[in-house]
């Protein structure tokens, strides 16, 4: 018999299974698997007639935990909330619109999804890799990060030239065979492609 997710008609109980962690409930009109913490929540009784209202409300709770269950699972410090809000409907598509949604929205209220935090974990990420500013920004608003919290953002000046000659050393001995023409060419487009704006650039080759 199918697992339902939807209920037409109140039905009767008849028989309970345990499986591990989940619980199979089989009625009179289709079967129900929910989590146990779930059913333990509430009186099932072998007999009974329970209302499709009641059910769908059941249904609903271990959707909910589902969902929970898989964000919880995922690594937050590289997921943001157009990432998780996309594997929710892509790992759930056989839920309902409206229950992802008040997940979703859930998790963003109690912050377990927050495109603020998951900012600024990326500029410390980045920072501790010398990435320069453009590069941050760029890689946030791939991200679908809004406008405003990228805005929000606190770019120290210092910061980015102690990065941008942390990132200098690093490279500078690969191009020591270079004319010195084309040695600081190089090491300018690699600080460019590495994020740094146009004046930190021409301020670390000057001072090196």
């Amino acid at each position: 018999m199918k697992i339902y997710r939807s209920f037409l008609n109140d039905s009767k109980l008849k028989k309970i299974k345990y499986k591990g962690d989940k619980v199979v409930l089989d009625f009179d009109y289709c079967l129900m698997e929910i989590h146990r913490k779930i059913f333990d929540e509430y009186e099932f009784i072998i007999g009974n007639t329970y209302s499709k209202d009641f059910l769908s409300l059941i249904r609903k709770e271990d959707d909910f935990l589902m969902i929970n269950n898989y964000v919880f699972s995922l690594d937050e410090n590289f997921y943001n909330e157009f990432e998780i809000r996309k594997k929710i409907n892509s790992k759930f598509k056989d839920f309902p619109f409206s229950t992802k949604k008040e997940a979703f929205e859930s998790l963003k209220k109690s912050k377990i999804i927050d495109d603020v935090q998951f900012a600024k974990d990326t500029l410390n990420y980045f920072n501790n890799k010398n990435y320069g500013k453009n590069k941050i920004i760029k890689y946030l608003y791939d991200k679908h990060i809004n406008k405003h919290i990228i805005e929000d953002l606190v770019f120290d000046e210092e910061k980015e030239m102690e990065k941008a000659n942390n990132f200098y050393q690093e490279i500078v001995h690969k191009y020591n065979n270079l004319p010195e023409e084309k040695k600081l060419s190089k090491i300018s487009n690699n600080l460019y492609r590495q994020g740094f704006e146009r004046d930190v650039i021409e301020t670390i080759i000057i001072n090196n």
